[in-house]
């Protein structure tokens, strides 16, 4: 493959596509779980019986907020890379520097998203081994 601004468009598009899905996915399981214990009496039963019934709601909620807190970061974090061109800051700028520095914190991005994964694994392990 050549690395070209097409490729790297492209890559980056395929990128962001699936980062959208995966955020909707977390935060529409967290949501939707707390959704179904306010409108479910069995689900409702099943999250008391759980060992840690606020621990299951906690794991829940932090799972979403962080995600928020993401889709915030990234949102600013966007807004400065467009700021710096608009302002066709120099290539040597400090803010210039840490936009960029930011912007290629992926490892951030994978955290959250691993740590996401994992409250909402462990809250809906609670439930389920609770109910049996």
């Amino acid at each position: 493959m050549h690395n070209t601004k097409s490729n790297e468009d492209g890559y980056f598009a395929w990128y962001a596509e699936h980062a959208k899905n995966l955020r909707t996915a977390l935060v529409g399981y967290g949501a939707g779980f707390l959704a179904l214990i306010v409108t479910n009496e069995n689900v409702l039963k099943a999250v008391k019986a759980s060992c840690l019934p606020k621990t299951v709601v906690s794991l829940f909620l932090v799972a979403i907020a962080i995600q928020v807190t993401l889709v915030l970061i990234n949102k600013y974090l966007a807004w400065l890379a467009y700021d710096v061109e608009r302002k066709s800051e120099a290539d040597d700028s400090k803010r210039r520097r840490k936009v960029e520095r930011w912007s290629e914190a992926i490892f951030i991005d994978i955290g959250v998203d691993i740590l996401s994964g994992l409250l909402l694994l462990v809250g809906t392990g609670f439930v389920v081994f609770g109910a049996l």
